[in-house]
């Protein structure tokens, strides 16, 4: 029973008095996001962004910064030991090409630049989700992947606050524009800063391949979005670190 539907307003004073006997309510919306830990898309709109994204989250936004850059430090350190070696064996692949710049979306839709290592033969990225390319992963890309060495580049637009270690996957430009004409409500996921790891990543554990999987990441998006906290990034984060130990012991 969907409680907002004007059809069941008759019943509303019924189920209150029900309430009086210990018994709990919920509608079918929060009935999805308990069992599924995602919020259906058709419960997003207007009034869904004000209540749960146009809210005053200062003090949580100010504490996630600065445990982004308390993180990120080190994370830099290490980083700036492991490049030599990880500049090494891409250039083995016999490309030139280190790193792969690409344009993407940041919080409100900004444009920002970000640098991974290079994985493809070619270019990383850029291609519409379930269209053909030719395109391949190296086989040293693919270790850089597993371990996500490929991504710690952007530890430096983490310093920079373009990006958190907690948030929803950013896009490519291009592709985020084609994704916003294709999926209702799909640009609220940047309301939020985009992070490195989120919800949505350690839930579907691959990237969306077509239209279905974006409308799939967007539901894990919304639900990060509406239930945003310290505890909540705590445990994305403690997951995403136990999935990186799990790869590695393969």
């Amino acid at each position: 029973m969907n409680l907002n539907n004007k059809d069941t307003e008759a019943f509303l004073p019924m189920l209150y008095n029900l309430t009086k006997e210990g018994v709990r309510i919920m509608d079918m919306p929060h009935i999805y996001e308990y069992l599924f830990r995602k919020t259906p898309l058709h419960a997003a709109g207007y009034s869904w962004f004000f209540e749960h994204v146009d809210i005053n989250t200062k003090v949580y936004e100010f504490v996630k910064r600065v445990i982004d850059i308390i993180i990120s430090l080190p994370v830099f350190v290490v980083w700036a030991f492991l490049h030599p070696w990880v500049k090494r064996y891409i250039l083995s692949d016999g490309n030139p090409t280190v790193y792969s710049e690409q344009k993407r979306v940041g919080r409100y839709g900004k444009e920002i630049i970000v640098k991974k290592y290079r994985t493809m033969a070619y270019t990383d990225g850029g291609f519409w989700p379930g269209e053909k390319t030719e395109n391949y992963i190296t086989p040293v890309g693919a270790f850089l992947r597993k371990t996500r060495i490929d991504e710690l580049p952007q530890i430096l637009n983490v310093i920079k606050g373009e990006l958190s270690l907690i948030g929803p996957r950013t896009d490519l430009g291009n592709l985020a524009k084609r994704l916003e004409e294709e999926v209702p409500y799909y640009m609220i996921r940047y309301a939020v800063t985009p992070g490195l790891s989120g919800w949505a990543q350690i839930m579907m554990h691959e990237q969306p391949q077509g239209i279905d999987d974006t409308i799939e990441r967007l539901k894990y998006d919304l639900y990060y979005i509406k239930n945003r906290g310290i505890l909540f990034d705590l445990i994305i984060a403690l997951r995403t670190a136990r999935t990186l130990l799990a790869q590695e012991g393969r």
